[in-house]
């Protein structure tokens, strides 16, 4: 099981373009095709993260994301990068709290 914390810059922007939604695909290895979409997460105004719980991934599990609304279709997908099997994450906010 992983657990991906994905950062959205300028959430407001981002709806705002006709994005909705983050569509997580995943791969075995990072030079991959990341076709298989295993989830998708909601963008919400303000928020500058979404998570999501990939319950059928693993340590050696590597992952693209990309926005996707309906108009204006999906977006480039992102880098390649691998979860973590952590149960929780602190907040952008908690960070920021802590870092002040």
């Amino acid at each position: 099981m992983i657990n991906l914390f994905i950062l959205v810059d300028q959430p407001d922007v981002v709806l705002e373009a006709g994005y909705t939604v983050v569509r997580i695909y995943s791969d075995t290895s990072p030079t991959g095709t990341f076709s298989t979409l295993v989830g998708t997460a909601t963008i919400v105004s303000g928020n500058e993260s979404v998570q999501f719980l990939d319950v059928t991934g693993s340590s050696t599990t590597w992952y693209k994301t990309a926005y996707y609304g309906t108009t204006p279709g999906e977006g480039q997908k992102s880098d390649a990068f691998q979860g973590d099997t952590s149960a929780t994450y602190a907040s952008v906010l908690e960070l920021r709290r802590f870092s002040n």
